[in-house]
């Protein structure tokens, strides 16, 4: 997976640099891989990816620079929510050079997995994602009711998303 990043990382700038028309073009990557109830989890700027049961769980750590302020203690969490600077990228693929992979191993035997974009979470709250999680029966329900919700609430930026099921049921929409 490290590889693959880094492999999408050197083309994204290359192509980047070839053609004036995709100047200064890069991209956040976050990538799952699922296998006898692990998931396996990369990123690399701020999308982000969850872990869905009884509760919701952040697992991936944005790279941006309001989130090393929280880290350092500069801001609270609560003042990054509407920081004006939320959005600056420490390090995204094809733009950052050597890229600093994050990667988790997550027990996921009785959890889904939700890997989104920053146009999911700016628009709902943890809480709203959870509520909408636990109100509806299938994965496609669930999907279709994020989206719908997401859009209405925010949508200002795109607002892209995968739910995967964990345990034995492999199924994602």
């Amino acid at each position: 997976i490290y590889q693959l990043i880094n492999d999408v990382n050197k083309a994204v700038y290359e192509k980047s640099v070839s053609d004036s028309r995709f100047n200064g073009m890069g991209t956040t990557i976050v990538i799952v891989y699922i296998k006898d109830q692990k998931a396996y989890i990369s990123h690399v700027g701020d999308s982000r990816a969850y872990l869905i049961g009884e509760s919701i769980e952040q697992i991936t750590m944005d790279d941006t620079l309001v989130n090393a302020l929280v880290k350092s203690g500069t801001i609270t969490k609560e003042e990054a929510k509407d920081h004006p600077r939320k959005n600056i990228l420490l390090q995204a693929v094809g733009v950052s050079s050597p890229l600093k992979v994050s990667f988790y191993v997550e027990d996921i035997s009785h959890k889904d997995v939700l890997i989104c974009s920053d146009g999911l979470y700016n628009s709902l709250s943890d809480n709203q994602i959870l509520e909408i999680y636990h109100k509806y029966s299938s994965i496609e329900e669930i999907a279709c009711h994020l989206l719908e919700k997401a859009k209405l609430i925010g949508g200002y930026d795109n607002i892209g998303f995968v739910l995967a099921q964990g345990g034995n049921n492999h199924e994602s929409y």
